[in-house]
C-alpha cells in the first residue's frame, strides 16, 4: 500500500507536495491507521484510547530521533503526536538519578488549559498547568523544586519558562524534552525564542539539552508580497532558532480525510431593517448626535463671550471644566456618528459590536462623576435649555 512519507520544507515552498510517494508496507492494518504502544491511563476504557494514523505515527518515529517542527494542518493531530513523543520520552524523566520534567509551551492561556486536560488524559503522567494569574512571578527556589518534584508535565505560557530560566530557579538541564505549540511565533524577541537564544543555544553551556518538537499549521506569517526567497529564508530562521528542522507529509490525502477544510457558504446579507426597533434605535442615535453638537455649539458661544468679558458670561453657573467637557462631546459625537453609519451600512449586528467595542473603551473619570450636561431638543420657540 501506499506509505506517507515526510520531506524537509525547504525552498520549494509552492511545490513541496509535489515529490511523489514512495511504496511500502507495515502489514494488514488499514490504510489510515498504524498501531504503536499508548498507555491506557486509569479510569479510561481500552475503547477509548486514540489509534494514531499512518502519518502520524511516521512523524512520531522521526520527532523521537530528532529535533523537528512537525508542519500539518489545523485539525489533523499534532497534538497526539506530541502525546505519544511525552509517553516515548517519560523514561527519561529521571535519567542518572536526576529528576527532570518535561515542558509544554502554549502561547495562550486557554491553550494551556487545553492542552493540560489532553495530557492528563491521555498519559498516566503528573501534568500541571501554569498561567499568569498564579502569581508565579513571586514563586522561590524552593517552590519550583516542589513543583519539579511532584510533577512530571508542565504546560505554561513562554514567558513563565523563560522568568523561572532567568532567575536561575529553573535550568535547561532540568528538562528533558521541550514542546512548542503553535511555534511558528518563535522569532524575534518572542519569549519562546528568548527561551532557546539565551539558554538552549548557550555555548558556554555543556550541560545536556532538551529534545525539542515544534507544532505550527503555518511555518511563516506569509504576506502577498513576500517572495519565496523570503518565505525560505524565514523558514530557514525558524529551523535555527528552535534547532529543528521542518518536516510535513507529502501525501495529503490522509490528512485531509483526518481535517476536512470547512465548506465555504456565501449568505446575502442585508442591512436594511424595517422593524420598529430599528427605526427608533435610528431615531435616538440622531437625537444624541444633534443634542451633542448643539452642545459644542453651547460651548463654543460661551468661550466666546467670556472671552470679550460679555456680562451675560458671569450669569451662566456651569460648574465644569468646559475645555474638557468640549474635547469629550467632539469624540463622542463622532464615535456616534460613526455608529449611526455602521448601523445603517451593515446592519445591527455589526453595530452592536462596534458599541462593544467603543464601551470598552470608556473609563470613569471624576470629570462625568462631578456633574453632566443634559441637552434637551428645543420645541418650536423655546431656546436651549442648561439642566
Amino acid at each position: 500500500m501506499a506509505m506517507t512519507v515526510l520531506t524537509s520544507v525547504r525552498p520549494c515552498w509552492a511545490r513541496r507536495f509535489a515529490i511523489h510517494a514512495r511504496d511500502s508496507s507495515i502489514g494488514d492494518w488499514p490504510a489510515s491507521t498504524a498501531v504503536i504502544p499508548m498507555p491506557t491511563p486509569e479510569g479510561q476504557n481500552l475503547a477509548e484510547r486514540l489509534v494514531p494514523r499512518q502519518y502520524q505515527t511516521e512523524l512520531f518515529q522521526e520527532a523521537r530521533k530528532r529535533n523537528v517542527i512537525a508542519y500539518l494542518d489545523t485539525g489533523s493531530g499534532k497534538t497526539l503526536i506530541s502525546v505519544m513523543i511525552i509517553n516515548d520520552k517519560a523514561e527519561g524523566l529521571m535519567a542518572d538519578g536526576c529528576k527532570k520534567i518535561t515542558v509544554f509551551l502554549a502561547p495562550k492561556v486557554l491553550l494551556v488549559q487545553q492542552q493540560a486536560e489532553v495530557l492528563r488524559k491521555h498519559t498516566r503522567l503528573r501534568v500541571s498547568q501554569y498561567t499568569g494569574d498564579m502569581n508565579v512571578t513571586s514563586w522561590d527556589q524552593q517552590k519550583w523544586n516542589q513543583e519539579l518534584q511532584e510533577h512530571d508535565v508542565w504546560v505554561m505560557t513562554p514567558q513563565i519558562l523563560l522568568d523561572a530560566l532567568r532567575l536561575a530557579f529553573v535550568r535547561i538541564d532540568d528538562l528533558n524534552l521541550l514542546i512548542f505549540d503553535k511555534c511558528h511565533g518563535a522569532i524575534k524577541r518572542d519569549p519562546s525564542n528568548c527561551i532557546m537564544q539565551e539558554f538552549y543555544h548557550d555555548s558556554k553551556n555543556k550541560k545536556p539539552r532538551p529534545h525539542i518538537f515544534g507544532m505550527t499549521a503555518s511555518p511563516v506569517n506569509t504576506r502577498p508580497q513576500d517572495t519565496e526567497m523570503k518565505l525560505t529564508q524565514t523558514m530557514q530562521q525558524l529551523e535555527r532558532n528552535l534547532d529543528a528542522q521542518i518536516i510535513t507529509v507529502i501525501n495529503r490525502d490522509p490528512v485531509i480525510a483526518a481535517a476536512p477544510l470547512p465548506e465555504l457558504k456565501l449568505v446575502n446579507y442585508s442591512c436594511k431593517h424595517d422593524s420598529d426597533a430599528m427605526q427608533t434605535l435610528q431615531v435616538r442615535l440622531d437625537h444624541v448626535i444633534w443634542s451633542l453638537q448643539q452642545g459644542e455649539t453651547t460651548m463654543a458661544q460661551l468661550a466666546a463671550a467670556r472671552s470679550q468679558q460679555a456680562a451675560e458670561a458671569a450669569s451662566i453657573p456651569l460648574q465644569l471644566d468646559e475645555e474638557k467637557l468640549e474635547t469629550v462631546a467632539v469624540v463622542v459625537r463622532r464615535h456616534i456618528q460613526g455608529l449611526a453609519l455602521t448601523l445603517e451600512d451593515s446592519g445591527l449586528w455589526v453595530a452592536c459590536a462596534v458599541l462593544q467595542g467603543l464601551l470598552s473603551l470608556v473609563k470613569p473619570t471624576t470629570f462625568w462623576t462631578k456633574s453632566v450636561l443634559h441637552l434637551t431638543r428645543p420645541t418650536r420657540g423655546e431656546q436651549i435649555q442648561d439642566t
